[in-house]
């Protein structure tokens, strides 16, 4: 076979990923809401650069909390297969609560959140 190389050949290459600053986030965990209520949980939506929403999982987001006492706070995110996630912390005491959510080290957008959780009113 006398098969020569292609020189200069023109490639396209279509790379579908998430990104990052396009991914979004809702729900008490990153909203706030109410203390009395252990856990707080959101939602993240993966959308790739081109801002379209992802229909499958296999994303790896990462979200450190911090509490109202400037404590780590542990929190879960698990993959819905549907391009969503669902994150889990838990809330011991009113105040605020810092969410920083990322998706392979590049935060997502309006990252980090300031969720306030209220505590009980007294009349």
């Amino acid at each position: 076979c006398n098969a020569a190389p292609i020189a200069e050949a023109e490639r396209t290459v279509h790379i579908d990923g998430p990104g990052a600053a396009n991914c979004t986030a809702t729900g008490t965990g990153v909203e706030g809401g109410d203390s009395r209520v252990s856990d707080a949980v959101f939602i993240v939506t993966a959308f790739n650069a081109s801002n379209e929403r992802f229909a499958h999982g296999g994303n790896t987001f990462v979200a450190e909390v911090t509490g109202p006492d400037g404590e780590p706070r542990e929190c879960s995110i698990g993959d819905n297969g549907d391009g969503t996630y669902e994150g889990v912390y838990q809330v011991s005491v009113p105040g605020d609560y810092t969410v920083a959510i990322s998706l392979l080290g590049d935060a997502i957008r309006g990252s980090p959140f300031t969720a306030h959780m209220e505590g009980w009113i007294i009349c």
